[in-house]
Order: structure tokens, then sequence, then C-alpha cells
């Protein structure tokens, strides 16, 4: 029966665990950068189904999570933490629990010394390792929402994408509208290109004939040079 109880309280805490994390989730991160599949107007019931949940399992475990509130995510903390579940879950359980003033550092409490001392110092150590956890998903969300309010920032004054898109579009529909303009300019280049080719191999061929001439009436020096301007008159009319 005593077994049964334990690990009813057990469960329980898992169950606990589950929802106060659900809640800090909604806390942190209710704004449009980072969300959860809960809506923003939730949180507040969240926060009161966590505390029905909490009273249904007496008001250790309420106190201890309005104590959660506070300041808890130095080393000092966790260990506050930690204590006030072990403790909760230990009363719950109906063995004669744990007490240490708020404003009483743990090191020196009595009872906490007892606690780590005695026979409950593995409720401990495991609420501690779970506080443990517990701590640096906050502490990840924390970071997390510092991150997207400034990203937040810096998108104020950067020029939404949405119109650097529009514009790239924009440039895209003015290229497709030239499109038949520049289909139709690589068809007359194409043609160039081609014509270019066939008067270069007239030209080649107008030029061997020249140096042929030169060369049988090169002994008549005017000659030479009345066929020479005669031959490039010929090559320039062809070519225009």
């Amino acid at each position: 029966m005593h077994y049964s109880r334990i690990l009813q309280h057990r469960v329980s805490f898992c169950c606990l665990l589950l929802i106060l994390l659900e809640y800090i989730s909604e806390v942190l991160c209710s704004n449009e950068f980072i969300s959860t599949h809960f809506k923003v107007d939730e949180g507040p019931y969240l926060f009161a189904e966590m505390k029905a949940e909490l009273a249904a399992q007496g008001p250790c475990w309420t106190y201890a999570v309005e104590r959660l509130e506070k300041n808890r995510l130095e080393p000092e903390g966790q260990e506050r933490l930690a204590f006030d579940f072990a403790n909760c879950f230990i009363e719950g359980a109906g063995v004669r629990g744990y007490y240490c003033r708020e404003a009483e550092k743990l090191a020196t409490c009595k009872d906490f010394i007892r606690m780590q001392n005695g026979p409950h110092n593995n409720v401990y150590s495991v609420f501690y390792m779970q506080s443990q956890l517990l701590v640096a998903y906050l502490k990840e969300l924390a970071q997390q929402f510092d991150a997207s309010q400034k990203l937040k920032k810096g998108l104020k004054n950067t020029p939404p994408l949405s119109n650097r898109l529009a514009s790239a579009l924009d440039l895209l529909l003015d290229s497709l509208k030239a499109e038949d303009e520049v289909a139709e300019l690589k068809r007359l280049a194409v043609k160039s290109h081609s014509e270019l080719r066939a008067n270069m191999r007239r030209t080649e061929r107008l030029l061997a004939d020249i140096s042929d001439m030169v060369g049988k009436y090169k002994i008549f020096s005017v000659t030479v040079i009345g066929i020479t301007l005669f031959a490039t008159n010929i090559v320039l009319r062809t070519l225009l």
C-alpha cells in the first residue's frame, strides 16, 4: 500500500511536470516568431489548469510551483526547487517532510542536511536531476525568446522580403515580355554571321587572285600599284 501510494505520487509529478512545461512554453513563446501548438490567449487557462491539478495533490505542490515563478535559474534556485518538489513528494507519501525558510541558505539548513544524510537523499537526487533539466529547458526558451526579439528588431530595419520578391518578379515579367525581341535579335545575329562568313570567303579568294596578279606583273612597278588599287576597289564593292 505504501509503495502504491509513492508510485501514484510519482506518476502525478510526471503529469505535473508536463503541464508545467506546456504552460512555461506558452508564456515564453507567445510571439509571432516562436510559437507552440497552443494559442496565445491560452496561457492563463493553462496556468489555471495547472493550479487545479496541483490543488488535487495538496497545497505543498501549489506553493512549490508558485515559488518556481521566482528566480530558480541559478544553482541555488535549482537546489531549492528540487528540495521543494522532493519535500512535497515525501509528504504526499505520508512521511514527515522537511522545512527550510526561504531566506535561509540550504547549505546551512538543518532539515536540508538531514534530508541529504537520510533515507530520502535518493528522492532529492532524482528531483534535482529533473530540476536541472527543467531549468535548462527554461534557459533555452529564454534564449530563443531573446533571439526572436533581436530578429524582430532587425526585420523592422530591413525592407520586407515580399517587396524584394515582387521586384524580382517584375524583372522576370519584363524579361519575358522582351523574349520575342531577343529571339529576333538572335535570328538577325545568326543571319549576319552567316553573311559575314560568306563575304570573308569571297574576300579570301579575291586576295588570292590579287596576289597572283601582282606576282605576274611585279616587274612593272607602276602597273603593280594600279592593279593593287583596282583590286582593293573590287573588294570594297563586294563587301558593301
